[in-house]
């Protein structure tokens, strides 16, 4: 089980980003925007994303080819289109999140990972969904969690979720992004 970074602690990383390597500043940014699990990062490839939407094969789904679109917020979009992601190895993925650390100053932490960031994310943007009066259970659409998760987490039965479809009340499959990246905790720290 991982411990989960602070938001401040996040915006260190961030704001450490021209101390990093072009590949370094790729995997933190999407691991900052959209909370990523490792094997999700290291599944991405350049014709997984364009200049305005980047495709997430979602790990923990019950089907193996669940894909969640996204909005590429502009000021990470240079850092996603400048690099072409090579890594193919968690292990390889965890190394990387080591030299981020360090580099940054917080140094070597042990229990620490990319899921870190994933909970940091959770926790921070559940606040400002809260704060901005948006739904709870749209951190659950944004982050990939399952319908079964997301049902029991935020309507106290599984089948809530199953039967929950925010997209189809937008009409449009991008909606949800439009609305998070606005109240992001830290998209706006890449600008």
């Amino acid at each position: 089980m991982f411990l989960e970074l602070s938001p401040e602690e996040i915006e260190v990383l961030i704001k450490a980003r021209d101390k990093y390597t072009k590949g370094e500043r790729f995997y933190l940014a999407v691991s900052t925007t959209w909370g990523c699990r490792r094997e999700e990062m290291i599944r991405i490839r350049k014709r997984d994303y364009n200049t305005d939407t980047i495709t997430i094969k979602i790990a923990k789904q019950k089907k193996k080819t669940t894909r969640v679109q996204h909005i590429i917020p502009s000021e990470i979009k240079p850092i996603l289109l400048s690099y072409h992601p090579k890594l193919k190895t968690a292990t390889g993925l965890s190394y990387m999140f080591r030299r981020i650390l360090n580099k940054a100053g917080l140094g070597q932490r042990k229990g620490y990972g990319w899921h870190s960031i994933r909970r940091g994310l959770e926790t921070a943007l559940g606040w400002s969904l809260a704060r901005n009066q948006l739904p709870l259970s749209l951190l659950a659409d944004f982050m990939g969690w399952s319908k079964t998760r997301k049902g029991i987490a935020f309507g106290g039965a599984a089948m809530v979720g199953v039967y929950d479809h925010p997209e189809i009340m937008a009409g449009d499959p991008l909606a949800l992004d439009k609305l998070i990246v606005n109240v992001h905790p830290f998209v706006k720290l890449w600008a």
